[in-house]
């Protein structure tokens, strides 16, 4: 559980999948940031060339949605929302992704 949090700094960090993990380790911020993401590198290998952030767009889903939530929410979290970094597209777009940064992480309706 990550219930109990660091007093000095009282921070933590959760990755995309939902997990918790705490930031005031003695480790460096690329190896945790590396191990936090670590579902982005298909082969397992986090000293690849991918990146330890994440582009583009992931939905809400988990697998064991079904055994926490209704019907309803398993379908809102998997057809009708997501998890996404801006890219040079969506700011042309206009709108309310106008004023963003590139890679800045957003959640929208899909």
């Amino acid at each position: 559980s990550f219930d109990e949090q660091d007093s000095d700094t009282d921070t933590t960090r959760t990755d995309l999948s939902g997990s918790e993990s705490d930031t005031s380790s003695s480790e460096s911020d690329s190896s945790s940031s590396s191990s936090s993401f670590s579902s982005n590198h298909e082969d397992g290998n986090l000293n690849s060339a991918t990146p330890p952030w994440f582009h583009g767009r992931v939905r809400l889903v988990k697998p064991d949605d079904r055994h926490w939530l209704s019907d309803a929410h398993c379908f809102v979290r998997s057809e009708c929302a997501e998890v996404f970094s801006v890219t040079r597209d969506d700011q042309t777009r206009g709108g309310s992704y106008a004023n963003a940064e590139i890679g800045q992480v957003g959640l929208r309706c899909v």
